[in-house]
């Protein structure tokens, strides 16, 4: 029975840099970090809307304060 005997190596330089061989064949490769999120408009208007809500629910309430429950 035959077998092959091959190594594999894996590397990595920096955060964006990594490697891959198998005996002397590398193959070097560059990986970009992921970008960040960027809400969409209409996540903002939700967000802004939500505000607006609060806000108008605390002005209409007014002077009134919160009466909390005593604990036992």
């Amino acid at each position: 029975m035959r077998s092959i005997v091959a190594r594999f190596a894996f590397g990595a330089a920096g955060a964006t840099r990594l490697t891959f061989s198998v005996d002397s064949i590398t193959s070097p490769s560059t990986i970009l970090p992921p970008s960040s999120a960027v809400p969409e408009p209409a996540t903002w208007a939700l967000m802004i809307v939500g505000f607006g809500l609060v806000g108008a629910a605390s002005r209409r309430r007014g002077g009134q304060q919160l009466r909390h429950a005593k604990a036992i």
